[in-house]
C-alpha cells in the first residue's frame, strides 16, 4: 500500500493538506482506511488459508506479538480465536 506522503505527492499537495481533506471528507483520520485494509487481509488470510498466525503477521510485516495485540485491540479477539469461530461457523 502506498504512504499519505506518496499519494499526496501523486496529488500534487501536502500530506498535511491531504490529512485534512480526508477527515473533512469522510470524519474519520486516514489511519482508520489503512488499519481496516490490514484487517480485511487479515481475516480473509485466517479464513481462506491454512497459512499460521505468525506467517500472516510477517506478510503483513508485523512482529507476530505485536500483531496479536493489533488485531485484538480492533477485534475483541485474537487471531486464533477469529480463526477457530469462523471454522466452527461453516462447520456443518
Amino acid at each position: 500500500m502506498l504512504e499519505l506522503k506518496d499519494i499526496a505527492s501523486l496529488l500534487c499537495i501536502s500530506q498535511k493538506h491531504l490529512i485534512k481533506i480526508i477527515q473533512e471528507t469522510s470524519g474519520n483520520h486516514p489511519c482508520h482506511f489503512y488499519v481496516n485494509k490490514i484487517l480485511t487481509c487479515t481475516k480473509d488470510l485466517l479464513i481462506n488459508s491454512t497459512l499460521t498466525i505468525s506467517t500472516i503477521a510477517q506478510t503483513l510485516t508485523y512482529d507476530p506479538s505485536n500483531f496479536t495485540k493489533f488485531f485484538k485491540k480492533y477485534e475483541g479477539i485474537t487471531p486464533s480465536e477469529f480463526r477457530q469461530l469462523k471454522k466452527a461457523k461453516s462447520s456443518p
